[in-house]
């Protein structure tokens, strides 16, 4: 259980000390397909950071951010985003992904999302009690610009990451897309990126009205297989194949999709052929998804 100082005012100093350089480096792992692995910009991040909570107003609703810091020195900055409808701190308390990370070093970052699919906008269709949740523009351009503004963190040139779980998966993904020069990597588990392929997903429908009347949006709107050729972020991808609720072939296309547009982008695909749509699976792609982003740095 990861516990959690309330502090609403705090004064953070963060000085930052680039060494740039690269090497490949071949990584072999047993059932995991990697491209192109490389150590990226190194960053060494000399920060003062205490844990804190504090609230941001969306539309008059309050979101709660958490921000957990290592006890050893920071090396990078890592955004975990739950799945949908999710407590944000269950990955903490289901996982071992907060306390390894944090034991690595890595500075945490955990909004509230609620039931959020990181779309651009709501539609007359949006059913309305889910419009009280943030969606994409307010991640952008509030959460993000006020831990750059509070803490000096997510600036571009830093070791930034980001990783989800199922919808919150798509919002890392997502995010990874149309901010390329913060983030340097980022891992989605058991998430979909073309909403297209899975037209009787009711909480598509709740967003965008069906697909029979909409399909132009929901090709258009928050739709990774369309923008594939734009992404740009290293990745790792993994998926359970015994999924029942978002389908493992979106984890293989996105993949596929990547390496026919984007072959000299960094990626890994991990298909646990015994895994479901759960925090056991989860739990069991903690090392593998640090590992990827370790090797994205150099402490």
């Amino acid at each position: 259980m990861i516990y959690i100082r309330y502090n609403f005012l705090i004064t953070v100093s963060l000085l930052l000390t680039l060494h740039y350089g690269c090497q490949n480096k071949d990584i072999k792992q047993p059932d995991i397909k990697t491209e192109n692995t490389k150590k990226a910009d190194s960053v060494e991040i000399k920060v003062n950071i205490k844990d804190t909570v504090f609230f941001l107003s969306d539309r008059g609703h309050p979101v709660k951010i958490q921000v957990i810091a290592p006890t050893v020195k920071p090396i990078a900055t890592l955004i975990i985003l739950h799945g949908w409808k999710l407590p944000p701190m269950e990955l903490c308390d289901k996982t071992s992904i907060c306390k390894k990370a944090l034991d690595r070093g890595y500075i945490l970052i955990i909004p509230d999302m609620g039931k959020s699919i990181y779309s651009s906008k709501f539609f007359k269709e949006t059913r309305k009690d889910w419009q009280i949740y943030p969606d994409f523009n307010f991640f952008k351009d509030s959460i993000i610009i006020s831990i750059q503004k509070r803490f000096s963190l997510l600036l571009p040139g830093q070791n930034n990451f980001i990783y989800g779980i199922s919808t919150g998966g798509k919002g890392a993904i997502i995010t990874a897309l149309n901010l390329p020069k913060i983030f340097k990597g980022s891992a989605s588990l058991s998430g979909d990126y073309d909403q297209t392929k899975i037209p009787n997903d009711k909480i598509y429908s709740g967003f965008y009205g069906p697909i029979s009347k909409y399909y132009e949006r929901w090709k258009n709107y928050d739709n990774i297989g369309t923008r594939i050729k734009e992404f740009n972020v290293p990745v790792y991808i993994g998926h359970g194949r015994l999924d029942i609720v978002v389908p493992v072939s979106q984890s293989i296309e996105f993949y596929d999709s990547l390496t026919k547009y984007n072959p000299g982008l960094i990626k890994t695909l991990h298909i646990d052929k015994t895994a479901s749509h759960n925090y056991t699976y989860w739990g069991s792609e903690v090392e593998n998804i640090l590992n990827f982003f370790d090797r994205l740095i150099d402490k």
